[in-house]
C-alpha cells in the first residue's frame, strides 16, 4: 500500500459512512485502527543515496572476491614459474651478475602481475 508522504507516522482511526442519493447518512462503520510507520520515508536524500553507493560497494567486493579469480590464478602460476627460474640457477653453476639479473627479472614480473589484481 502506498502511503502519500503527508501522512505522519503514527496510529489512525478510520471510520465510513455511506452516503445516500438523497443525502442521508448511514452509521458510521466499525474503527479500523492503523498503523503508519513512515520512519525510512523521514530520512534525508543523502541518506538514501549513501545507502544505495554502499550496496553496489559490497556487491562489488563479493562480485571480485568470489568471480575474479582469473587474476589471481595468472599471478599465482607467474610467482611459481618465477622461483622454478631462481631455483634452477642456485642448483646450476650459475654466475652471481645472472642470477641478480634473473632475481630482479622476477621481481618486476611479480610486481607487474600483483599490480594487475589490485
Amino acid at each position: 500500500m502506498q502511503i502519500p508522504h503527508a501522512l505522519r507516522s503514527g496510529e489512525y482511526s478510520v471510520t465510513a459512512l455511506m452516503v445516500e442519493a438523497d443525502g442521508t447518512n448511514s452509521q458510521p462503520s466499525n474503527i479500523i485502527t492503523i498503523h503508519v510507520d513512515q520512519s525510512l520515508a523521514d530520512l534525508p536524500w543523502w541518506v538514501e543515496v549513501a545507502a544505495g553507493l554502499l550496496v553496489l560497494a559490497i556487491g562489488y567486493l563479493i562480485w571480485r572476491v568470489f568471480f575474479n579469480t582469473h587474476d589471481t590464478a595468472d599471478a599465482t602460476k607467474v610467482l611459481h614459474k618465477s622461483f622454478a627460474i631462481l631455483r634452477e640457477d642456485v642448483t646450476d653453476d650459475t654466475s652471481k651478475a645472472e642470477f641478480k639479473k634473473d632475481l630482479r627479472d622476477a621481481e618486476e614480473v611479480i610486481e607487474k602481475e600483483i599490480k594487475d589484481i589490485t
